[in-house]
């Protein structure tokens, strides 16, 4: 018997709000649904790495578990090698070190606010 049930670990969720051109946005789990996250310790679940309007299915790629390179959006500038933070609207921004904030990926290359730049995913971390 394969208990395999999924080689790569992105999943379709209902959008709980229309995720057209949020592509790089981080999501959480909300009364079965894909919310955008709102604040900056949201227990996030992952990253929309294709959006669809609340009657399709959003493609989401999960923190900690999905291995490959994704888009995120960036809040504001950052640098390769950053690690980053959630920000109010479901995009991510540099760690600023200090204030409670959950880290969720970690940025492989530069860029600058509403860009959509390649990082990797973490397993997200609640940090004070």
């Amino acid at each position: 018997m394969n208990t395999i049930v999924k080689e790569q670990a992105i999943l379709a969720l209902t959008p709980h709000e229309d995720h057209t051109a949020k592509e790089g946005c981080f999501v959480l789990f909300s009364s079965g649904t894909a919310a955008l996250s709102t604040s900056a310790t949201d227990e996030v679940i992952g990253v929309i790495v294709d959006g669809d309007v609340t009657t399709g299915m959003s493609a989401v790629a999960l923190n900690g578990a999905f291995s490959g390179i994704v888009k995120v959006m960036l809040h504001s500038t950052v640098n390769q090698g950053d690690y980053l933070v959630l920000s109010t609207d479901g995009t991510v921004y540099t760690d600023p070190g200090t204030g409670a904030r959950r880290r969720v990926a970690r940025a492989l290359e530069s860029g600058n606010a509403s860009e959509l730049v390649n990082a990797v995913l973490m397993t997200p971390l609640a940090l004070s």
